[in-house]
């Protein structure tokens, strides 16, 4: 991509633009790219989806698979397309388990772990610059240049590395699920221009640096998955919540006799706390304590009982 010349913002100004998408539950975040992939090993066909790459804040980052695997089978279903491991990934939710049958170097591999949680608020700090008629957007969070032809549509995506390179992607050849990991929020920071473009048409802003937040809220309408498999309780209380050490009173009480698991995970799926064989029939407390090193941020507290589960956030400040 050519040298972007120096550019003076006339206008500096600060705009906070807010819209949402609804979801039900809190869906599990398994934090891969897949794409679509088959090979012919030695003569035996392997089909399923390739691992393109491994997001930090996912579940997977802290697991043996690794980039370019291939996952044959997905909790017991065979992969052949990407689509199966997306709507296999629609019925789980934070905290559950999930099993990964994966191709590499000529072994198969299997692999349990917990899912976890994306985050729900995205936060894109913008520039705006024009060049020969073109908008570029650029977002400076992950150094991510978006350019707008003069119809407004994007043609261009491309992003500085750490070695100071520039890798560049035609959109008006390569399609959207195509992208690599650098840009597959693409959508999101397109609408993101779309509206603040909008937003400063109406207003006649002319301001060139923006700071656009994007927030999911939550449903309250459980699926009717979420219906069959939810636990109520008689009692479920955190207190205090939010914590500002680690430490909290559960209290806990369910009609049923069997004994209960109770999980806490953090937002990647790894378990932080947890306690087995639990008798919640009769009226249960206990004061849980992570330790004053606990990361802040949401943690998800998970009691199972007799194949269904309950489960509330702890948010530690």
């Amino acid at each position: 991509m050519r040298v972007l010349n120096c550019f003076k913002f006339l206008l500096a100004v600060t705009i906070f633009l807010v819209f949402s998408s609804v979801y039900a539950g809190e869906p599990g975040y398994l934090g891969i790219s897949i794409k679509d992939f088959s090979l012919d090993n030695n003569g035996n066909p392997v089909a399923g989806v390739q691992v393109v790459n491994i997001f930090d804040d996912g579940a997977a980052k802290n697991t043996a698979l690794k980039e370019n695997d291939i996952i044959t089978h997905i909790n017991g279903l065979t992969v052949h397309k990407r689509e199966t491991v997306l709507a296999e990934l629609a019925k789980l939710q934070w905290g559950d388990e999930v099993e990964l049958v994966y191709f590499r170097e000529g072994g198969y591999y299997t692999i349990k772990f917990n899912l976890g949680y994306k985050k729900i608020t995205k936060t894109y700090n913008m520039s705006k610059m024009k060049d020969n008629g073109k908008e570029i957007w650029q977002f400076k969070d992950d150094n991510t240049l978006l350019t707008l032809d003069e119809a407004g549509n994007a043609v261009e995506i491309s992003r500085k590395t750490a070695d100071n390179t520039t890798e560049s992607i035609d959109l008006t050849q390569v399609g959207t699920a195509e992208l690599p990991q650098y840009f597959l929020d693409y959508s999101d920071k397109k609408q993101a221009v779309d509206i603040v473009k909008i937003k400063q048409t109406e207003s006649g802003s002319k301001a060139n640096e923006v700071v656009f937040i994007k927030t999911v809220k939550e449903s309250g309408t459980p699926t009717q998955t979420q219906q069959e498999t939810e636990l109520n309780l008689n009692n479920f209380s955190i207190s205090p919540n939010p914590t500002i050490d680690g430490s909290f009173n559960l209290g806990l009480q369910s009609t049923q006799k069997a004994t209960a698991t109770i999980q806490i995970f953090d937002i990647t799926g790894k378990i932080v706390w947890s306690k087995q064989n639990v008798s919640i029939e009769d009226a249960y407390s206990e004061k849980v304590d992570l330790g004053k090193n606990i990361a802040k941020g949401t943690y998800l507290i998970q009691v199972v009982q007799g194949g269904k589960k309950a489960t509330k956030k702890l948010l530690v400040q």
